[in-house]
């Protein structure tokens, strides 16, 4: 396993604890909070669809 596998892995872990609700638009006014949502609900991936 690559070295930048395990660090790739921790920034996903600390994304992930962190509630949608704390994501910061501002950031990127090109996000939509609405597409945002919808991945947080995992529902593309229970159905077996593609995320983009």
């Amino acid at each position: 396993m690559p070295a930048s596998t395990g660090c790739t892995i921790g920034l996903v872990r600390e994304a992930l604890a962190s509630p949608v609700s704390d994501f910061d638009y501002s950031a990127n006014p090109n996000v939509v909070p609405a597409a945002i949502n919808n991945l947080a609900t995992c529902d593309s991936v229970r159905k077996g669809e593609p995320l983009w």
